[in-house]
């Protein structure tokens, strides 16, 4: 017994979803890392060239996510491609 086309590639769509997803905290995880490495720095109040280095990094890592953030919504979101959209009343 085959599945209809539409069904396989809903549930390719799904998976997909959930592996942005865990890519995303796991993204997440590395900045909440990367903070908690440069928190000394930052206690310390003196500016070294490792400390704006790591600002630098942590400033573009954020961005970056926030892009893929919206991206990953506007693929994999309640109204993404493939979805219809909500009934007027």
């Amino acid at each position: 017994m085959t599945r209809p086309a539409g069904e396989a590639s809903g549930t390719r769509q799904w998976i997909a979803a959930v592996v942005w997803a865990v890519m995303m905290l796991v993204w997440l995880a590395g900045l909440g890392y990367g903070v908690w490495w440069v928190w000394p720095h930052f206690e310390r109040l003196t500016i070294t060239s490792e400390l704006l280095v790591s600002v630098v990094w942590l400033v573009f890592g954020v961005a970056a996510w926030i892009l893929a953030l919206s991206f990953g919504l506007q693929r994999y979101g309640p109204r993404g491609p493939g979805r219809k959209p909500p009934r007027p009343s």
